[in-house]
């Protein structure tokens, strides 16, 4: 049962490229988990999940992915930062060729996407595991990929995501905010606490975050080998979104913005 899930806004200090910005408000994600140092050496693990009846979408030109079912996983190392990463995963994803229909046929994201979210609304789309560099750009730049989107099954068409900063104006302007990701803390009662359950929640909640993510002009090309997008293989564009809710906890313990 969720309770006064409340709407923090952005917060304006980032950690972009390895670089810190402070700022007056100085937010941040504050994790915690009884009886654990939150360090390096005792990192605490996050999970994520998208939420009941909810949808994650992605908009690549005209191909239109939709996927019911997102969670991520990963790791805290510090009580208090100004960013944190996961990888999350899509399942149940369908291209939908209509937009006045939902017929749809399956699709898949290979890989997941490595994730990593600032404070101040900026995001980085990381490369996943499988390390491979394309050509992206007329320029014909060397870029690890980020993401595969395979609609179906890579015969008809196959979307390529190199990792990238969203925004780009992130990079050099840490400082600002952006309403790219958005985030609201959401304190969700425990129903029928046990004696552990107190340890670890004390106040009778467990304190878990709402993410919103409002991703823009995120770079995207065609690949060669499938029939959409034949004529635009290696042109880079800049118009792909993305759009979906994902509920992110610390496991046996609370995230929370400030």
């Amino acid at each position: 049962m969720r309770h006064l899930r409340t709407a923090l806004g952005l917060a304006v200090a980032v950690c972009a490229l390895g670089v810190t910005a402070t700022s007056a408000l100085a937010h941040e994600f504050a994790a915690s988990k009884f009886n654990t140092t939150i360090s390096e050496a005792t990192p605490v693990k996050t999970y994520a999940r998208s939420e009941p009846e909810t949808m994650q979408q992605f908009l690549f030109g005209k191909y239109r992915i939709k996927c019911g079912k997102a969670y991520g996983k990963g790791i805290i190392t510090a009580a208090s930062s100004t960013n944190f990463s996961t990888k999350v995963q899509y399942g149940k994803c369908g291209f939908y060729p209509f937009a006045t229909s939902e017929v749809h046929f399956g699709a898949v994201i290979r890989g997941g996407i490595q994730m990593n979210l600032h404070v101040n609304g900026a995001a980085e789309l990381e490369g996943n595991e499988s390390g491979e560099e394309l050509e992206y750009g007329t320029k014909a730049e060397l870029r690890e990929t980020s993401a595969k989107f395979e609609i179906p099954g890579k015969k008809f068409c196959t979307v390529i995501v190199p990792t990238q900063q969203i925004s780009a104006k992130a990079i050099k302007h840490p400082e600002e905010e952006f309403n790219f990701v958005t985030y609201a803390n959401d304190p969700v009662l425990i129903s029928e606490p046990t004696a552990t359950q107190m340890k670890l929640f004390p106040d009778g909640f467990q304190h878990k975050l709402i993410i919103s993510l409002d991703l823009r002009q995120i770079k995207y090309r065609f690949s060669e080998e499938t029939q959409c997008g034949e004529l635009e293989a290696k042109i880079e564009h800049n118009n792909g979104k993305a759009t979906g809710n994902l509920v992110q906890e610390v496991v046996s313990g609370n995230l929370e913005f400030h």
